[in-house]
């Protein structure tokens, strides 16, 4: 079973002129440390309800507490994981 959470995501501009930051949902393979996927668009945090916010707000903000990521390093994952998926027949 995969497992999320936020991330902050490092990105360069097309141009390569200047850096910027976004929140993405990361998902995990099963025990939580390899990423196996991510959201590709930025999520921003939303609910039904003011209390709804505020819970997505809340999780959110413990990305945080976690390090950056950046999306070359997503990137890489990406390939290895569409590589082994070749390699295994998937």
């Amino acid at each position: 079973m995969l497992s999320w959470n936020y991330r902050i995501v490092r990105k360069t501009s097309p141009d390569r002129a200047s850096v910027y930051f976004e929140i993405h949902e990361v998902y995990y393979r099963e025990g939580g440390t390899s990423i196996e996927a991510w959201s590709e668009n930025p999520i921003a945090p939303s609910g039904e309800s003011v209390e709804e916010l505020k819970s997505s707000f809340e999780l959110m903000a413990q990305a945080f507490q976690r390090p950056v990521l950046t999306i070359e390093e997503l990137e890489n994952i990406s390939r290895r994981c569409d590589r082994n998926k070749q390699s295994h027949g998937d």
